[in-house]
């Protein structure tokens, strides 16, 4: 047991070494700023712009039950005086869902279903190219059955007693997430 453990410790006391060595060096005079060689920058602070920076700034937390009017939701700016829409600024489209909801059934995805409004809150957010992020819930307390009902009639047993936990490693329910996961991918 502890022969595997041997390569980390060695590369724990390389590092830890290199670091001590690091701090107990004497300063060369090399971070001496008064020989000319550096600029000094002062940027003037901007207290009103908006800086559109990918995946940094806004993001749209939808829903998964969103329509089509989501993507024009308006939001007042104190510092403009006026009303904006999200959309406008925003760097990401953050989506909590369920696997449930994006995989009801087996081989059957929420974009594939023209009324499927998970399935068409994604191809907004792909038409107006905005990244998407998905957080995929398989259980929770508050939610319900995350799990589709699929994954335990191919033999996915529960945690515990409560049939809306999935036990995480029982293969056939690891089998079926890896196969939403690679069908979610393949549509992003």
């Amino acid at each position: 047991m502890i022969l595997k453990r041997i390569p980390k410790i060695i590369l724990l006391a390389i590092l830890c070494a290199s670091v001590l060595l690091g701090f107990s060096q004497k300063d060369s005079g090399q971070n001496d700023l008064s020989n000319g060689d550096y600029i000094i920058l002062k940027p003037k602070y901007d207290d009103h712009s908006f800086l559109r920076n990918p995946l940094n700034g806004w993001v749209m937390y939808a829903p998964r039950n969103a329509d089509d009017t989501y993507w024009d939701i308006e939001y007042f700016v104190p510092a403009l005086g006026k009303k904006v829409k999200v959309i406008d600024y925003a760097s990401t489209c953050y989506v909590r869902t369920s696997w449930s909801s994006l995989n009801p059934s087996d081989g059957v995805y929420a974009w594939d279903d023209p009324n499927s409004k998970i399935g068409n809150l994604i191809k907004g957010a792909q038409k107006r190219g905005l990244p998407i992020a998905l957080r995929i819930v398989v259980d929770g307390r508050d939610q319900g059955q995350n799990t589709p009902r699929f994954v335990f009639e191919a033999g996915a047993k529960y945690y515990l007693e409560n049939k809306k936990y999935p036990d995480r490693q029982t293969p056939i329910r690891r089998m079926r997430y890896l196969e939403n996961i690679t069908a979610n991918l393949s549509q992003l």
